[in-house]
């Protein structure tokens, strides 16, 4: 008896459904935990499958806090915040803020400031985080870009400091770079 190609194929098809059947009736029996929650100024929803679902995205969600309070611009018990506060002193800092930061401010370098971590001046003049939205006028732009630069950021260790009026803004990093490390401890 011989067997046509169109009849192996038709086979070979058969036995790829019915496996990937059973993977897919297993998957829907698979535990299933979803949390949607306000954080780093983005709504977020993480969701996990298997047996420890719940907790993996609970422990996913404290992560997420805990570097929202490192590295917050408007929490005045935030790293950043002291940072941006700082007057040009030297501030210590938690070493995910210092490890943050470094990669910022190694970003900034390779795309020659296109991601510049010291634009916060100028994002609180135009109200981004203050709610007090405006068009700032150009001097005070031009008064404002003479205090951005990823130069102007002395980073030593732990040890950040600025000149006075210098801020920063970890906010085009931080969330991706959370989650890239978020086996952190």
């Amino acid at each position: 008896m011989r067997i046509r190609k169109s009849g192996i194929f038709c086979m070979l098809c058969m036995l790829i459904l019915g496996i990937g059947g059973c993977s897919w009736k297993q998957n829907q029996d698979m535990a299933e935990h979803s949390e949607s929650f306000f954080a780093m100024d983005t709504y977020m929803t993480f969701t996990a499958y298997g047996t420890d679902a719940e907790p993996a995205v609970l422990a996913a969600e404290d992560k997420i806090r805990e570097l929202e309070e490192l590295w917050s611009v408007t929490d005045k018990n935030s790293d950043v915040y002291a940072v941006n506060h700082s007057s040009g002193q030297t501030v210590t800092v938690d070493w995910k803020t210092a490890e943050l930061l470094s990669y910022a401010l190694d970003l900034a370098e390779e795309t020659n400031g296109a991601l510049e971590p010291t634009i916060y001046p100028v994002l609180t003049a135009w109200g981004f985080t203050t709610g007090e939205n405006r068009v700032p006028a150009e001097t005070e732009l031009a008064e404002l870009l003479e205090k951005v630069g990823y130069d102007k950021v002395e980073l030593n260790n732990d040890q950040i400091q600025m000149e006075p009026g210098g801020m920063i803004d970890l906010g085009a990093v931080g969330k991706g770079y959370a989650g890239d490390e978020a086996g952190w401890e």
